[in-house]
């Protein structure tokens, strides 16, 4: 948002729209994770959106060799 002032004129509306979608869609997932994580009783880690993995207390390359 403070980077506004160094759009040039004639692109401004355009950066603020793509800026405003961006700030809903950040907020959008801000608020998925944090209910998604109040409602979940086992621990969980975001690999990439939208899939979690459970946390294990093996280590990673104990659970590689095992699969």
């Amino acid at each position: 948002m403070s980077e506004m002032k160094n759009v040039p004129p004639d692109q401004r509306k355009e950066f603020g729209l793509v800026l405003n979608a961006f700030k809903i869609i950040a907020k959008e997932k801000y608020r998925n994770l944090k209910t998604g994580a109040s409602n979940n009783n086992q621990q969980h880690r975001l690999v990439s959106p939208g899939d979690y993995i459970t946390v294990d207390t093996r280590h990673p390359l104990s659970i590689v060799y095992n699969q």
